[in-house]
């Protein structure tokens, strides 16, 4: 499988490796829109739900990710008595990045590193590798989206 993703045997992904949540919300994900492929409306209204995982998977070590919406870092705050928990988990929660790959021709900076979106609206340069969203494990992942341009290679 990995040769017909284009991936080399050093980039292709230990699942053991992979932080639980990420596979979850993948295959949450995965198994809530199927039904709808072709179905345009339904496809985005089940992805634009909460994803129920495994106990200890979730957001805040629950059983829910909850989709990407204002407010939802209340969710991720282990001590709801500290009030600054919650201006902090903003500034810590990344919401977008340029692509982060394996393969350093993906990069869109050179030598290696992404600009990173947080939750409350700064954005940042992280060096690769470096903490999440920067880091190996991730850039594996996201070689699993990398496409070359031009028409898929012929099986």
């Amino acid at each position: 499988m990995a040769e017909s993703l284009g991936l080399t045997p050093s980039e292709t992904i230990n699942f053991a490796e992979v932080p639980s949540q990420i596979l979850e919300a993948f295959f949450g994900v995965m198994s809530a829109t199927m039904p709808y492929m072709g179905d345009e409306a339904g496809f985005h209204n089940a992805a634009d739900q909460d994803i129920s995982v495994t106990e200890g998977a979730g957001n805040g070590g629950g059983s829910t990710i909850y989709r990407m919406r204002q407010g939802v870092e209340r969710f991720l705050i282990t001590d709801i008595n500290n009030a600054a928990a919650g201006t902090k988990s903003q500034s810590n929660v990344f919401v977008m990045y340029d692509n982060v790959s394996s393969a350093s021709a993906q990069f869109n900076h050179v030598p290696g590193g992404s600009n990173v979106l947080y939750m409350d609206g700064h954005v940042e340069f992280v060096k690769y590798p470096g903490s999440p969203p920067l880091n190996k494990k991730m850039s594996s992942i996201m070689r699993l989206f990398d496409r070359p341009p031009g028409p898929p290679p012929e099986k």
